[in-house]
């Protein structure tokens, strides 16, 4: 689950989802990937609604779901947030600089230089 500084507020921005744009969504990506709506609707119930790498629940709004593929095989891996299927298209699915990634934010996550320093 996402976690957040505490004096953090999230900003909704009210969009009205007519059944037409919802049902480009869907279509888009059944084109893209020969899903059926079913098994797209199967695979995000699997996943509980949820984004399969930082858990954010799309339970109201399915259709928000990225499909995750891969480039290699267009094999379907799971259904994503936009936010994390750009951060796996950014990185081209390179597991060794994703991992570096995760290494940088462990050895750095909490900063090594004071703000003061730079100004």
């Amino acid at each position: 689950m996402k976690t957040y500084p505490a004096d953090w507020e999230p900003i909704y921005i009210e969009t009205e989802q007519t059944e037409d744009k919802i049902k480009a969504s869907y279509d888009q990506k059944f084109n893209l990937y020969g899903l059926t709506k079913e098994q797209f609707l199967d695979l995000a119930e699997k996943q509980g609604y949820c984004c399969a790498v930082c858990n954010a629940s799309s339970k109201d709004a399915p259709y928000r779901l990225s499909v995750d593929h891969s480039h290699v095989t267009n094999e379907i891996r799971g259904l994503l947030c936009t936010s994390c299927n750009f951060a796996l298209g950014v990185i081209a699915d390179d597991i060794d600089a994703l991992q570096r990634a995760v290494d940088y934010l462990r050895s750095r996550g909490t900063g090594v230089f004071v703000k003061e320093t730079y100004q």
